[in-house]
């Protein structure tokens, strides 16, 4: 017996991890034809539809937009059997209104409700006006019920389970700021402050891998200064519509009933009709998530309606040829990678519910193309990207003020003095600082660098520090980059913490440093004023490594033009590099711009320096650090050793590789110090300064620097 429960216990995960894979196998065969079916048939209505399309927008002559009355509005709630909720939300609309000029009105509609809500707003909320409907028509028949019953110009929707801020009406309405404005969105924090902030009311979408990603992200203090950013979709029970656009563009389609997606839905086809959803971060709302939906279903329930609507909202509103093939094609397997997060049940059961409804969202989807003005791809940039939203046409980008530039500037490890060759651009941060308002992202590989950081803070407004965290995955199918990159700096969180800086500030210039911080970021600043800093060329040191392959130099050649192709300008160290970089990329706006060295802070020490002392600097996540330091440990130190027998090496660096801690165990004369705070003393003693040059690029600093100390 106990021999099975061994085996048991040691095969179940593997037999579980066998069957659950199968399954999600078996899933793929099953939903490809479907997929293949369904696809061809709307390539080839889009196909068909068009040239008509395209016709019909030529000769069709839009009403112009009209900016929304204001001053009288109507702030609207569904409710079922919510009086408990309403007890809250009520009074501070109440108050919300008070302090909003103009006419308000509340209107509720009573969803059907058994638990006395009618009696009792007549009872205690007599000059509230109520809609009461005979049944629950759920989320989106009740908001369409409302809608009917105001005549307003701007209808207000809070849910019922949310309570409001004195200020949030004023602010909502304070962002029609121009007639193109569709719908304004509040700023979202949870009832239990000790929750983890999912919601924010700031959203963004991103496609991959052939579906839209949904996400909130955090509010900025651009968003502020800015009066309001870009989001992708306004929340549904948070956000106040422009009726008229509201009407026009379809509303709450019952495509999506009982609930969710409806707000996307509407948000997205507000985008593509060349109008904006503005987010609000100075209308704040309090939410108790899930308040009403969790008394009717359960988590997995919504959850699956969720999951569907997500594949309707795509099937009506993407029409892009390219994204649409790609859906199609990638279906099985989103559906696939989908059932080992749940079960093969939960996403068969999504993809029927949506199949049901496909031949409507189809209809609808060819319908609303004639009023559409921007493309998918215009929405996606412009809806999650505040550069791209204050450069649209029409739109007035905000004036930088006294001549000062706002500039964002990515470096790949943290700028700092005395310890490393980063001291080359500390001293350039410190010198634009002074002229400009500098916004600094770093990459930071320890917690004890945001000491360090501290000494920038004079000169950057603002300083955000990234950890640096190992990818999980590092499969490249296509082998173009580099395995250390995509070790070191490919992990997701990592990665779009650095992406979302760049779209979500209003920058005159994104400065990028440093190779990694560059892969990183490859392919999100196209479009956005831009500076690379190259350092040293991949390409030039992937040449000089000795054995190097045809394949390697290859990867290196295509990595380099991946990071390189974005910018509108780069800054090369050296002649060499940039010659090398005109010779490889033809065209490439380059400026050579060598770098200095503060002779006043670095100056001889004569009397420091104690005799046979030689000293290696060098970040030893730099593979040409460590083969220049393993070199000289081994091929020439014991020859200096020969001639001078007090000789001693300090290989002083962050982040000492295996293969360089290994020298100091296994050769008496070499000591591996790694990071220290102060990079001074070790100068002053040395006799001797080593820098030997194998491999890589780039200009050597650190040469200037024991120039200038006298060494």
């Amino acid at each position: 017996m106990r021999v099975w429960l061994l085996i048991v216990a040691v095969l179940g995960p593997a037999v579980r991890s066998f069957v659950r894979d199968g399954a999600a196998a078996v899933l793929v065969v099953l939903v490809t034809p479907i997929a293949a079916l369904a696809g061809a048939l709307v390539l080839v209505l889009d196909g068909v539809m068009t040239p008509l399309v395209a016709l019909t927008r030529t000769r069709r002559s839009h009403a112009p937009d009209t900016m929304p009355d204001v001053t009288r509005t109507s702030v609207l709630t569904v409710s079922w059997n919510g009086k408990v909720f309403l007890e809250r939300l009520l009074p501070s609309l109440e108050t919300a209104i008070s302090q909003t000029p103009g006419d308000h009105e509340i209107v509720v509609v009573d969803n059907g409700s058994d638990d006395g809500t009618g009696e009792w707003l007549a009872a205690e909320w007599p000059q509230i006006r109520v809609v009461r409907l005979p049944e629950n028509r759920f989320f989106g028949g009740g908001i369409r019920a409302g809608f009917d019953a105001c005549d307003r110009d701007v209808v207000t929707l809070f849910n019922n389970d949310m309570v409001v801020e004195p200020a949030a009406l004023r602010a909502l309405l304070a962002g029609f700021d121009g007639p193109d404005v569709a719908v304004t969105s509040a700023q979202i924090f949870f009832s239990d402050p000790s929750r983890r902030r999912e919601e924010t009311g700031k959203t963004r979408g991103a496609m991959r891998a052939g579906g839209i990603e949904l996400t909130h992200a955090m509010p900025t203090e651009d968003d502020e200064a800015l009066g309001g950013a870009p989001t992708f979709w306004a929340g549904g029970g948070s956000s106040a519509f422009d009726r008229r656009k509201w009407i026009e563009a379809g509303g709450f389609e019952t495509l999506f009933d009982p609930f969710y997606a409806e707000d996307l839905s509407f948000s997205y086809q507000a985008w593509r009709r060349g109008w904006r959803c503005l987010f609000v971060p100075a209308a704040r709302v309090y939410h108790e998530h899930r308040g009403t939906t969790a008394r009717l279903m359960t988590h997995e329930q919504v959850d699956n309606i969720i999951h569907a609507h997500g594949y309707l909202h795509y099937w009506r509103s993407v029409t892009d040829p390219m994204w649409t093939v790609q859906h199609f094609a990638l279906l099985p397997f989103r559906a696939a990678r989908g059932s080992l997060r749940n079960s093969v049940r939960f996403q068969l059961t999504a993809l029927g519910r949506a199949l049901l409804r496909f031949p409507k969202a189809v209809a609808v989807r060819q319908a609303s193309r004639f009023a559409y003005v921007r493309s998918d791809r215009q929405v996606f940039r412009i809806a999650n990207h505040v550069h791209f939203y204050t450069h649209r046409p029409g739109a007035h980008a905000a004036v930088r003020q006294n001549g000062r530039l706002r500039i964002l500037l990515l470096t790949g490890r943290l700028p700092r003095l005395r310890t490393d060759g980063s001291w080359i651009l500390f001293n350039l941060i410190q010198r634009i600082g002074a002229r400009h308002e500098v916004h600094l992202v770093s990459i930071v590989d320890t917690a004890g660098e945001d000491r360090l950081a501290r000494e920038l803070a004079g000169a950057c407004s603002r300083i955000d520090l990234v950890p640096r965290t190992s990818n999980p995955r590092t499969v490249d199918l296509h082998g173009l980059a580099p395995f250390r990159f995509l070790r070191d700096y490919a992990d997701p969180a990592m990665t779009a913490a650095c992406r979302r800086a760049v779209a979500d500030g209003h920058y005159d210039l994104v400065q990028v440093e440093y190779p990694e911080m560059a892969f990183i970021l490859r392919g999100a600043l196209a479009g956005v004023p831009s500076l690379y800093t190259q350092h040293e060329s991949q390409y030039l040191m992937a040449r000089r490594v000795e054995r190097s392959t045809w394949r390697g130099r290859l990867q290196a050649l295509v990595h380099e033009v991946g990071l390189v192709r974005d910018y509108d300008r780069v800054v090369c160290l050296s002649d060499v590099d940039a010659d090398d970089l005109r010779k490889s990329m033809p065209g490439t706006p380059i400026s050579v711009i060598p770098s200095g060295v503060d002779t006043e802070r670095i100056r001889p020490e004569a009397d420091a320096e104690e005799p046979g002392q030689i000293l290696f600097v060098g970040y030893f996540m730099h593979p040409p650090n460590v083969d220049a330091a393993c070199w000289f440990a081994r091929s020439v130190l014991p020859l200096v050793v020969d001639a001078m027998p007090d000789a001693h090496l300090h290989l002083v660096g962050r982040e000492p590789s295996e293969e360089v801690r290994r020298l100091g165990e296994e050769i008496s004369q070499v000591t591996v110090t790694g990071y220290v705070p102060d990079l001074a003393p070790y100068v002053a003693r040395a006799s001797c300064v080593v820098v030997p040059i194998r491999t890589g690029a780039g200009l050597r600093g650190k040469i200037l620097e024991a120039w200038a100390a006298g060494k």
